[in-house]
């Protein structure tokens, strides 16, 4: 019985094993747990279509940085991403090197409180 708001849909078995074939490929080529699960790995092909960007800053502070990811869950999910003198890191991919990481790395206000401390991540 289907969730309060949500609605069952049925695929071919055959279906879901392709999808969950792709997922694992697309994880061994990330290198990290880029899709969790047929659910959200449908959703995150859905939004490929929407106008909104996948991930946004949404808050920052000397430790890291909080990206929305509009994929990940229904109405996004709030990532993690730490800072520390070798690395950054995403609490959530639990990788170094991950589009949560590479994302934040690439505001301007992260380059510049990581030139700041005179850190230099990987």
């Amino acid at each position: 019985m289907p969730v309060p708001g949500y609605k069952t849909l049925t695929l071919p078995e055959a279906f879901i094993k392709e999808i969950e074939s792709i997922i694992e490929k697309a994880n061994a080529e990330a290198g990290y747990k880029k899709y969790r699960s047929a659910p959200q790995f449908l959703e995150q092909l859905i939004a490929q279509y929407r106008n909104e960007p996948k991930l946004e800053h949404f808050n920052m502070d000397a430790r890291g940085i909080k990206v929305l990811d509009r994929k990940l869950g229904r109405k996004g999910m709030i990532v993690d991403v730490f800072f520390r003198p070798d690395q950054v890191r995403c609490e959530y991919c639990e990788s170094s090197d991950c589009e949560h990481t590479r994302f934040a790395l690439s505001l301007p206000k992260v380059q510049e409180l990581i030139k700041k401390k005179g850190w230099k991540p990987k």
